[in-house]
């Protein structure tokens, strides 16, 4: 959606002030970012990851793999069962990951917010000034909640090894990580090293 309110260079969501146009588009892309890798990890590593594993173990060995086999129904739903536990702890879902799992959300809820920032802007509901000033309190509180969320202590926290594949994904988080937030206006330009 945000990219459809904002894709036309002729009629920018931001028509008289640049420089919050520039935020806005620098905060589309973060949030975009942000969201396409998040999709990504929770369905190449933290489902695809385990259950493949698991597919294979129920899959017909061979000769030479006789230990992939069950003994009985209650090992396969033993290991089933941790399969799915796996999979809720890789997502953030059980209930002592709560922290962790609502400061992932908080971050969610953000780039909600600017969608709905941006459809009020577009349809005329909200004044440029104001959503000037709307913007920058929400890009400071994505900023924000995403560095608590990238410099969280998930292996001491949530015993996970798997998010680590959510943050190097994209150069953008390596960006996140080695920048500092404070600076004069949005940075145009991502480091991909």
């Amino acid at each position: 959606m945000l990219h459809r309110l904002s894709r036309s260079p002729q009629k920018p969501l931001f028509d008289t002030l640049a420089n919050a146009n520039t935020l806005f588009l620098h905060f589309r892309f973060l949030a975009h970012t942000f969201v396409a890798q998040l999709c990504s990890y929770v369905y190449d590593t933290a489902i695809r990851g385990h259950f493949d594993s698991f597919l294979l173990k129920l899959s017909t060995p061979k000769e030479s793999h006789s230990e992939h086999r069950f003994s009985d129904v209650f090992e396969l739903a033993r290991y089933h069962s941790g399969v799915l536990d796996n999979i809720l702890i890789a997502c953030l879902l059980r209930s002592g990951q709560k922290a962790a799992g609502d400061a992932l959300r908080m971050c969610l809820e953000t780039v909600m917010e600017l969608g709905v920032l941006a459809g009020e802007l577009s349809r005329g509901r909200v004044e440029e000034y104001q959503a000037k000033s709307a913007l920058e309190e929400l890009y400071s509180a994505f900023k924000r909640r995403v560095s608590r969320l990238v410099g969280w202590g998930f292996h001491d926290q949530c015993c996970i090894a798997d998010l680590d594949d959510l943050l190097p994904r994209s150069g953008c988080w390596r960006y996140l990580k080695t920048r500092s937030w404070k600076g004069k206006g949005p940075v145009a330009l991502i480091t991909y090293s």
